[in-house]
């Protein structure tokens, strides 16, 4: 049971990760466009809830 908690939270965490780096692309001028900007938050705010669960 735990265990499959954790798998879930890792999995979520790393589809989260990986949008993150599909929208940012190794470029920070996709962070001044608002509409990637809004993909990126909360992608990152559903990384945090994740882990402090």
């Amino acid at each position: 049971m735990v265990d499959d908690v954790l798998i879930n939270k890792k999995q979520t965490i790393n589809r989260c990760i990986k949008r993150i780096n599909e929208v940012y692309d190794n470029n920070f001028d996709n962070l001044k466009d608002y509409t990637k900007l809004s993909v990126v938050l909360p992608q990152l705010m559903l990384v945090l809830i994740k882990v402090r669960q």
